[in-house]
């Protein structure tokens, strides 16, 4: 178990097994959970560039923004405990490559 209150998580990958909190808002570049760990995102988590899901992501009710100023590629498993709570799409050139979205709040773009 790994609990971090940083703000600025620069390219994240989390790693081994367990769940991982990230227990203040955050934001990232790259954002990477490999197979076997649980990660628990903070109220609000901004991403900048890439997010692969290998684990399971549990966003809860929180805002997570997409925030790329290029094309952003969603990959692995965004769908059932792993689902987004309330995505947000702000970047400056919002297109992204996704495979099936689950979202617990309608998303917003």
């Amino acid at each position: 178990s790994m609990t971090t209150s940083s703000n600025d998580l620069n390219s994240v990958r989390f790693l081994g097994s367990g769940t991982k909190t990230i227990s203040a808002n955050a934001s990232t570049s790259v954002f990477t959970i490999d197979s076997g760990v649980t990660v628990s995102a903070p109220a609000l988590l901004t991403i900048s560039d890439n997010y692969t899901n290998s684990g399971t992501f549990t966003g809860g009710t929180g805002t997570l923004y997409f925030s790329g100023t290029s094309a952003q590629t969603l990959s692995g498993t965004m769908t059932g405990d792993s689902a987004f709570g309330s995505p947000t799409f702000v970047g400056s050139r919002t297109a992204f490559a996704l495979t099936f979205v689950a979202c617990r709040q309608l998303p917003t773009l």
